[in-house]
């Protein structure tokens, strides 16, 4: 009887000790108290604080914070949602600072609604997913129009980090370097290796700013060996808000923090209408084969190999495919030479239906100086293939078109053949044919 004791209680500690166990690796969503919320992946953790705009006041591997808490600034601090432009809606009020209510909560999942700003006819609600798969949470914005009238606004994630590490870039072209503002300096970059780094300059004695189009859809920052990535849908030229760009980067005077800033597109919302906007967070700890240095392409690699873009048919990598792909059937709208030449390989061979094999230089002109003009294009039943760093893309292609003074309407298969260069996609053959 005594040995069923022992063995009993021997069996009750075992059992005590694997739910202790898992209730420290379980991962989901967790209410603190205090309308306060922690989002947990493996050894991955966000602080979602309901009190104060539904801000992400922390996010840690195990126990070394990426975020500047309020101890860095007593208001900028944490990683918020504004409304873009800034000068157009001048402040955030309660959707920055005000109480957030919890919409629907789940094991996996938190949304968080915040009250209606009347003021500048919005309501922000927030949505914080985990996604055990590859150890990151998604962060899903949504802005309704809450107004009587149409309102156009871009979404704005700003993310305060403490200064001291090394932020970079990719570049979408090789002209995509950082722009200054009318209000502060550039702060000091390199352009090595297809990347804007920025490392920390102490020396800083006014707030600096730049602002880029980005290439890839991330911004990356590595400070004490730990690594923080965003990763986000890029925006097509001249769909960012007046005077904003996809990506830009903030340093305060005091030297505390820096601001690593990602926006969506710029978009007419009529009344109760929405946007949605999704920002993909990831932290690791940074190999000790791997040196946190300016033009190190061993940092850039491993970023790109956790967020897939680099690695044969992952979803990152298609769905910069298709975004370029239909970025070229905007342009051909609306062509851009400046746009195009971005777009298309030096070795382009472009193939029209009736038999004209183009280069690149002559596609260009016939498209911006050519009498033949794509009025209204339709896209249907597109297929994507990647094989390697080469993308083959299918889709059968409408369209209303103009050509000296005559209207009419033309129905193509068209097969477009893409290639990955310097780290972006670029189209090395295309041909159509009449349906």
């Amino acid at each position: 009887m005594k040995v069923n004791r022992i063995y009993n209680k021997f069996l009750i500690c075992v059992a005590l000790l694997g739910i202790c166990a898992s209730g420290i690796a379980q991962d989901g969503v967790v209410n603190i108290g205090d309308n306060q919320f922690k989002v947990t992946v493996s050894n991955v953790s966000m602080v979602v604080d309901g009190n104060k705009g539904a801000r992400i006041t922390s996010f840690k591997i195990n126990d070394q914070e990426v975020i500047a808490s309020n101890k860095v600034h007593p208001y900028f601090y944490g990683s918020t949602l504004w409304l873009s432009p800034e000068g157009k809606w001048k402040g955030h009020g309660a959707l920055d600072n005000g109480i957030y209510t919890v919409q629907s909560e789940s094991s996996n999942v938190l949304r968080l609604v915040s009250l209606p700003d009347d003021k500048r006819g919005f309501q922000f609600s927030k949505e914080f997913q985990i996604n055990e798969k590859d150890t990151s949470i998604t962060v899903k914005y949504i802005i309704k129009n809450i107004s009587d009238k149409v309102q156009e606004v871009a979404p704005w994630e700003v993310t305060r980090v403490s200064t001291g590490g090394l932020a970079f870039i990719p570049k979408r072209h090789k002209d995509d370097l950082p722009r200054p503002n009318k209000m502060y300096p550039v702060p000091p970059t390199v352009d090595d290796s297809g990347t804007i780094w920025y490392p920390y300059d102490s020396n800083t004695e006014s707030p600096q700013k730049f602002f880029m189009d980005g290439g890839d859809g991330w911004i990356a920052y590595v400070r004490d060996n730990v690594l923080f990535i965003k990763s986000f849908a890029m925006v097509d030229k001249g769909d960012s808000a007046p005077g904003e760009s996809n990506v830009e980067l903030y340093v305060n005077k005091e030297k505390t923090y820096v601001e690593l800033e990602n926006q969506g597109s710029y978009q007419n919302l009529g009344k109760n209408e929405s946007l949605d906007y999704e920002v993909k967070w990831y932290v690791r700890k940074l190999p000790s084969t791997i040196e946190p240095k300016v033009g190190n392409m061993k940092l850039k690699k491993y970023v790109e190999d956790i967020l897939g873009t680099k690695s044969g048919s992952s979803i990152q990598m298609r769905k910069n495919l298709e975004n370029t792909t239909a970025l070229l059937v905007k342009t051909m709208l609306k062509p851009d030479a400046e746009i195009l030449n971005n777009l298309f390989s030096d070795e382009l061979s472009y193939g029209h239906s009736g038999g004209l094999i183009e280069n690149k230089e002559q596609i260009i002109y016939g498209l911006t100086q050519g009498p033949f003009h794509f009025e209204t294009i339709d896209i249907k039943d597109q297929t994507v293939r990647i094989i390697g760093d080469v993308g083959v893309v299918r889709h059968v292609l409408t369209t209303n078109y103009s050509e000296n003074g005559k209207t009419g309407t033309l129905k193509f298969g068209i097969l477009y053949v893409w290639r990955v260069e310097n780290g972006n996609w670029k189209l090395l053959a295309r041909q159509a044919a009449k349906l």
